[in-house]
């Protein structure tokens, strides 16, 4: 089922809805929508506004949102899906360029992967890779 409102109400949602996953990441519906009325009071007031339940509102437009592939919904709660396509910190699509970490993690940069996977037990060769990363992403041209 697909919600009749406008497509900008649709693309704020989405864009809290990420905002609220990425940095929880997992987070249930009700959850995201506390903080959207927290943070944002004029898109929370047009959900309001559909006349159906809030909840089964998000649930439809996090649905949607899950088809672009980094979405995922597990145990009640919103997750980003590890997946070889999107950022596992920030769910932007992997370019040609992206930092592995030896958890399988796939970055599309080093701020996303210092914000979620650095460990103490990683490898002591790890400064010598994001360096050669950082001086590889200097060097391609498509980047």
């Amino acid at each position: 089922m697909k919600l009749k409102i406008k497509d900008s109400v649709r693309q704020d949602f989405f864009r809290s809805a990420k905002q609220c996953i990425i940095k929880d990441r997992a987070i249930s519906t009700d959850h995201i929508l506390q903080k959207i009325k927290v943070d944002s009071p004029v898109l929370f007031k047009r959900l309001v506004s559909l006349k159906i339940d809030l909840t089964e509102a998000a649930n439809i437009l996090l649905t949607e949102l899950s088809q672009e592939g980094w979405l995922a919904y597990r145990n009640k709660k919103w997750t980003i899906k590890k997946t070889s396509k999107f950022c596992r910190y920030c769910a932007s699509p992997i370019g040609d360029i992206y930092i592995r970490s030896e958890k399988g993690n796939r970055y599309c940069s080093r701020d996303c992967y210092e914000e979620l996977d650095i460990d103490e037990d990683d490898s002591p060769y790890w400064e010598d890779y994001l360096y050669l990363f950082d001086y590889f992403r200097k060097l391609y041209p498509y980047h």
